[in-house]
């Protein structure tokens, strides 16, 4: 049923993640399906006031740096690292996971919820972005 599994990720909310990286890694050995992790960081360059203020190399180190932490936090969360496609994107978490899923046909977006938060009908701002505009299945996992 599922083929390609996106499962977005903070790299500050391990706990989170460990409940959303589960369940995903279930799904696709059930299904037999790809997973891909992804984090977003900000995009400094989209902002030239913002970019006047650091070094024109502090987006592509902050990128490198980016990386290396998010391959951490894959190894240490996934049972299978080496399975798992990791992916970086610059901009907004909500637009770029919506944008993504677009761009690769992913048919099912694994994510977790952030902590109760009425203000937010009980989803984080980015899950609920995430479910109002995604064209496919999303399975949110709760705290």
């Amino acid at each position: 049923m599922y083929k390609k599994i996106l499962v977005p990720l903070d790299m500050e909310e391990r706990r989170l993640n460990a409940q959303a990286v589960a369940v995903a890694e279930d799904l696709g050995a059930h299904f037999g399906a790809s997973i891909t992790a992804l984090s977003a960081i900000p995009n400094f360059s989209e902002n030239p006031l913002v970019a006047s203020y650091f070094p024109s190399d502090a987006a592509q180190k902050a990128y490198s740096e980016a990386c290396a932490d998010f391959k951490k936090v894959v190894e240490s969360q996934f049972k299978d690292p080496d399975a798992v496609k990791c992916v970086i994107v610059e901009g907004s978490p909500r637009k770029e996971i919506v944008k993504y899923v677009k761009e690769h046909g992913i048919d099912l977006i694994v994510m977790p919820a952030r902590k109760n938060d009425l203000g937010k009908m009980l989803l984080g701002s980015n899950s609920s972005h995430v479910a109002d505009h995604a064209p496919c299945s999303i399975l949110i996992v709760r705290p």
